[in-house]
């Protein structure tokens, strides 16, 4: 059975390679803090879908005004050339009933380019507003994961400040070419074999 005080210096040493063991695998994974957010809230947004889809909704009802103004004025300028050549009242009436149904089919081709317009628009925001905020998700995600990181980071690092001032308790006892964990375990074997009763004696038997 071995004396209190070697009891001691026993627990001490254990306490130590403990501690040194802690610290090389602390150091092995802490990163520089400035490498994680600061927040786990972004910068990416979420877009709406207005944001691409009103290029299509004004580009529909521009390109249906500009197909209705185009029909109208072919119309009426077809009228207005048949009406200088035409004496009959009843021509000239036909001329204008024909320019009419001409405006009104103008007038559907417009609604239908500018519905179509409007409808491929539709679609094709709705794809766009999807991939982005799908991406947006994820980077959203990563952030909250690296800040996660982060916050462990910071308790390691506390951790590791801990067993850094509780080091110095026990450093002067061990030769700075004997502390690290190995080289405690060869000490504390030669003192546990009662081949050395203090941390000089068996450092001269391990030099």
């Amino acid at each position: 059975m071995f004396e209190a005080s070697t009891m001691e210096l026993i627990r001490k040493l254990e306490r130590y390679r403990e501690l040194l063991a802690e610290t090389i695998e602390l150091r092995s994974r802490i990163r520089p803090q400035s490498e994680f957010p600061v927040s786990m809230h972004s910068d990416f947004k979420k877009r709406s879908l207005m944001k691409y889809f009103w290029p299509y909704l004004v580009g529909g009802i521009g390109g249906g005004s500009v197909v209705y103004a185009i029909t109208a004025f072919i119309a009426f300028y077809s009228m207005m050339n048949t009406a200088k050549y035409t004496l009959s009242r009843d021509q000239a009436s036909s001329a204008a009933t024909r320019m009419m149904g001409d405006v009104y089919v103008g007038y559907f081709a417009a609604v239908i380019i500018a519905l179509a317009i409007i409808f491929i628009g539709l679609k094709i925001a709705k794809a766009k507003q999807a991939a982005f905020n799908k991406n947006c998700d994820y980077m959203n995600a990563e952030v909250a994961e690296r800040y996660q990181q982060g916050q462990l980071n910071a308790r390691m690092q506390s951790v590791l400040d801990d067993d850094l001032r509780e080091m110095r308790m026990y450093e002067s006892m061990v030769p700075e070419d004997f502390r690290t964990p190995e080289r405690v375990t060869e000490i504390l074997a030669l003192i546990k074999q009662e081949k050395a009763t203090t941390v000089d004696e068996a450092c001269v038997l391990l030099a």
